[in-house]
């Protein structure tokens, strides 16, 4: 570990690199990895802008998945989240590939997926202020590229059959509905996810299959806490703290 860098563990003893300062990570990518760990694809798994790395170190470790590729723009993150793979023993599972999104097709292979996993960046450009952290900043906005550019890379990349499993802010679920649609890609898994059981919600996370059929199945909302102020939902927890 180098300064400027923390060391924290997730899901009992996943070992994560992350920057002190500018990027870090949220819940919502170990919630993301227990949505997509629902399938399980017979193929490889990509992560679209795996930041710190923290989808595949989940799905590797806790969810026994092999042949994942996780692909980052931003050389430091992407450094780090290479330094984690090792540091967690999973180098024959996961490889960290730095490189663009957008020209992913061209990198990793047209069709060569079974399933693409993406945590993108939720705000659209020029709509209110960005982080004053670069990393952060393109982590959380659409800077260097925009949810339709992340649906257009996952239709190329997955195979006939293959889904893409996103989390989105919630507010945009129709505009990201038609962006899916438009390229093939069903939607065929909705889950809302609730701050508490009072509050409207806050992220969706899709499924979508490309080349399906027409067939949504709406699952039942996931709460983060149950009560203003209450520790985190039991479903969550199981989510990130494994049980004995």
């Amino acid at each position: 570990m180098t300064a400027g860098d923390t060391l924290d563990t997730i899901c009992g003893d996943i070992r994560v690199l992350q920057p002190a300062c500018g990027y870090r990570f949220t819940l919502d990518p170990l919630l993301l990895a227990g949505f997509a760990a629902a399938r399980r694809p017979r193929g490889k798994t990509v992560d679209l802008g795996t930041g710190s790395g923290v989808i595949a170190l989940v799905l590797a470790r806790r969810y026994g998945r092999k042949e994942i590729t996780a692909l980052e723009l931003q050389p430091r993150l992407c450094e780090l989240a290479a330094r984690s793979v090792l540091l967690n023993g999973l180098e024959r599972d996961v490889a960290v590939v730095l490189g663009d999104l957008r020209n992913a097709a061209r990198t990793l292979g047209a069709g060569a997926f079974a399933q693409v996993v993406c945590n993108p960046p939720y705000q659209a450009r020029g709509a209110g202020p960005a982080s004053a952290q670069g990393e952060r900043a393109i982590a959380r906005s659409e800077l260097e590229c925009s949810m339709g550019d992340v649906v257009v890379a996952a239709a190329q990349l997955l195979r006939e059959g293959g889904e893409l499993c996103l989390s989105y802010r919630a507010g945009r679920l129709a505009e990201l509905l038609e962006a899916l649609r438009a390229r093939r890609l069903e939607p065929r898994r909705l889950r809302l996810v609730h701050p508490r059981v009072d509050r409207p919600a806050g992220l969706a996370l899709v499924g979508a299959v490309k080349g399906a059929r027409a067939a949504l199945e709406v699952e039942p909302p996931l709460y983060l806490h149950l009560a203003a102020g209450a520790e985190l939902s039991p479903e969550v927890r199981r989510m990130i703290i494994p049980g004995p």
